[in-house]
């Protein structure tokens, strides 16, 4: 069997044992993309957060995200995603699939920014909730044992439910590279009315001859009237 086929069915049986296990909490928002793309790896990942405000008790939100990713060329990285939903009272649900994409524009290193490009599509589960259509810049840079990473992404609702409204998000990520299975980092996410950040812990473990764990583990405060007072964050990712 072809390697790239065995990677392709490795991926499916994984995504088969890890929806079993997704977890109930909020994550598309809270996730800094790279730039850079590893060509022949293949992905699978759980991302979750859960947001809550202190004056509202019953104010806890909680989505899911799990993806599968593969790295077609040395430039291209696509990734299917499915999201899950759970608003304060309520059950959990499918909301929305997305196909994500990352051009990587810039050899690593060589200039003084790595640059990529960002674009995904999201198809809404419910038929009264508008599709999204999502582009940006990721930029990233190395200082020593720092890594900063940067995500600009505007976003326009698609469909017959669209407001026509652009909307701009930032995400970034200031990782301190001192030991790979234990990292220390801060976060930041912010859209015009949402603005949060906080430290964030990030690690990679080898797992079996060719493959890898990578986690994350944040906690973001809200630092604006409208954001939520706390969020956790987690994300679990296996690459092989």
């Amino acid at each position: 069997m072809p390697a790239a086929l065995t990677r392709l069915v490795a991926l499916a049986l994984g995504v088969g044992l890890l929806v079993t296990v997704v977890p109930r909490a909020r994550a598309e928002e809270f996730h800094v993309r790279s730039p850079i793309v590893e060509p022949g790896e293949a992905e699978l990942e759980v991302r979750g957060a859960e947001e809550w405000s202190r004056a509202q008790r019953a104010s806890r939100e909680d989505t899911a995200v799990l993806a599968a990713g593969y790295g077609v060329t040395e430039r291209w990285f696509t990734e299917l995603e499915l999201e899950w939903e759970r608003p304060p009272g309520g059950r959990l649900q499918r909301t929305a699939a997305a196909w994500e994409n990352v051009v990587q524009l810039t050899p690593q290193g060589r200039y003084w920014l790595d640059a990529g490009l960002y674009a995904a599509v999201e198809a809404a589960a419910q038929r009264d909730q508008p599709d999204v259509l999502a582009v940006g810049p990721l930029l990233q840079k190395q200082v020593g044992r720092l890594l900063a990473t940067l995500n600009l992404i505007a976003e326009r609702q698609a469909g017959s439910h669209a407001d026509g409204v652009v909307r701009g998000t930032y995400a970034w990520q200031a990782r301190w590279l001192i030991h790979e299975p234990l990292e220390p980092g801060l976060e930041g996410f912010g859209e015009p009315h949402e603005q949060r950040a906080g430290p964030v812990l990030f690690g990679t473990l080898p797992v079996g001859h060719a493959s890898r764990l990578r986690y994350e583990l944040g906690y973001l405060a809200g630092l604006t009237r409208d954001t939520p007072d706390h969020t956790l964050k987690a994300a679990l990712e296996l690459e092989f």
